[in-house]
């Protein structure tokens, strides 16, 4: 199965398929996302992972990937994108295996509807009042409260009801901004750690430039090392060292001049 992409399309290529009995499929243009099964299943979910993971990065305050950050990033996507069961689904979805074309051509007559998740659990009938300490709770507490303001007046909404839905509207608000801010915190913690131990690894350059032989890049990266193991010890051994004691009249290192013969003859 391949693309109509003209590198595609060769004598060779042709004559190569028809001494092995290779049967061709060309997926007519534009039409890959729909026909093709690794597209499908595959590097479309590796490229919304990959992506997805780039964003959080950008959330901590990183605004330039490079090699470092990309080949563990694009290897966590991969490990996460392309596998068997992907795969396999991919495949059903193109109507392969097992073999159903219904599966696409219905696509191709059904116009796309963009479905809002449901953002907060349905309301509790039972909720009893209580603090709310977030939005699903927050809903719930408001429909309670709406439910005792039907009770008592059937007239259109009064002052007490608008002040209730102005006041639950900014309650809304401290609470997402405060789960946004404390996101955000964790988020930027994290990569502050990280770009830390990213500084903190030290980089040994042997050799610039020329070619350099494993053996030849062993000897000299054990000579860098006997050569810092030997500054060390020529460093330990030039500390100065503290003077031996003597007595200040007499010179002498048995004693000092508080016990020294010759002040006690003087006195």
């Amino acid at each position: 199965m391949l693309d109509g992409h003209n590198s595609h399309v060769s004598p060779e290529f042709d004559r190569f398929c028809l001494d092995y009995q290779i049967v061709v499929l060309y997926i007519p243009a534009h039409s890959s996302y729909l026909l093709q099964p690794l597209d499908v299943g595959c590097f479309l979910a590796l490229k919304q992972l990959y992506g997805s993971l780039v964003e959080q990065l950008m959330a901590r305050g990183v605004n330039y990937i490079d090699k470092h950050e990309f080949l563990p990033l694009y290897r966590q996507a991969r490990q996460a994108a392309l596998h068997q069961n992907n795969i396999q689904v991919g495949f059903a979805a193109i109507g392969l295996v097992p073999y159903s074309p219904d599966r696409v051509l219905l696509q191709l007559h059904t116009k796309y509807q963009t479905l809002l998740p449901q953002r907060y659990p349905r309301l509790n009938a039972s909720w009893a009042a209580e603090t709310p300490h977030n939005i699903s709770e927050l809903q719930q507490q408001t429909a309670l409260l709406r439910r005792y303001l039907k009770r008592r007046t059937h007239s259109p909404p009064s002052p007490t009801e608008q002040a209730l839905g102005q006041l639950v509207k900014g309650y809304k608000i401290v609470i997402v901004s405060a789960v946004l801010l404390t996101s955000e915190n964790k988020k930027l913690r994290m990569e502050n750690q990280r770009q830390k131990k990213k500084r903190a690894k030290k980089r040994t350059y042997i050799a610039r430039g020329g070619i350099l032989s494993g053996s030849e890049g062993a000897s000299r990266a054990q000579a860098a090392q006997t050569r810092q193991e030997a500054a060390i010890v020529e460093a330990a051994a030039e500390q100065p060292r503290r003077a031996v004691r003597k007595c200040s009249m007499c010179k002498s290192t048995e004693h000092t001049a508080r016990t020294c013969p010759r002040r006690q003859i003087s006195i």
